[in-house]
């Protein structure tokens, strides 16, 4: 009978490792910050954020993957916001055919910026000027994913409420301005067989920040679409 007992208790043990094997990575499990799923992860946030964010995966939890695949696609969850733990669907983005849903994965994420502040109180429907902010590089928590204020979008803007000295500026403290108006001449960036070419054009539209606006050349009357970059400044999109 011992040699039984002994058995049945090798036998459950087996099972049991067996069993925690075939579990997904559960929260704290060894998570790592490198690797497919966490470059796949860095791509996905530094495309929201713009390229000026830096941006590092500090653990990764959940892991779930169907298959291992060389062209990982992460994609967060519509309300995820820094700060905090962000769910990511993860997707084998193969080229030719349409993506196919292979796994999910929690992460937390590192993630500093450059940021408007404001040097001095600004008052409801005042505008901002050049003199009244100042950059710096901030960790971005409890942010949405998407790009920070630049300090062109801001200077010029109108506060739609009270701002404190030393607030970073965002979408909801101010109306920024149009970087192009309808009517004014922009410098135009293209890149036509890998050169890149600049010129005047003059803008159809008005727009902000990397709005898409349409633009016509003055002289050829040639008309093309145009992303808009900085103030007074686009880049044409396919040209041909």
């Amino acid at each position: 009978m011992k040699c039984f007992r002994r058995s049945t208790r090798l036998f459950a043990s087996t099972g049991l490792v067996l069993m925690l094997a075939t579990l997904p990575l559960a929260a704290g499990a060894g998570a790592t910050t490198t690797g497919p799923v966490a470059d796949a992860i860095v791509r996905a946030v530094q495309l929201r954020l713009g390229s000026t964010a830096t941006v590092a995966v500090s653990s990764l939890d959940g892991v779930r993957l169907a298959q291992s695949t060389t062209t990982l696609i992460a994609v967060p969850e519509p309300a995820a916001r820094l700060g905090g733990p962000m769910r990511f669907l993860l997707s084998d983005g193969q080229p030719g055919r349409p993506s196919q849903r292979i796994g999910e994965a929690v992460a937390w994420l590192e993630v500093t910026a450059p940021v408007v502040q404001t040097t001095r109180p600004v008052a409801r429907g005042e505008r901002v000027m050049a003199a009244d902010l100042h950059v710096t590089i901030s960790r971005l928590d409890r942010a949405p994913l998407r790009a920070q204020l630049s300090l062109d979008e801001v200077i010029g803007a109108r506060a739609t409420r009270d701002i404190s000295a030393g607030t970073t500026v965002t979408r909801a403290d101010v109306s920024p301005e149009p970087l192009v108006r309808a009517g004014d001449t922009v410098r135009a960036h293209a890149r036509v067989a890998g050169i890149e070419v600049v010129g005047d054009m003059v803008a159809a539209d008005s727009g902000g920040k990397d709005d898409v606006i349409r633009v016509v050349n003055p002289e050829t009357k040639y008309a093309a679409r145009a992303r808009v970059a900085a103030r007074g400044e686009v880049e044409v999109q396919h040209v041909r």
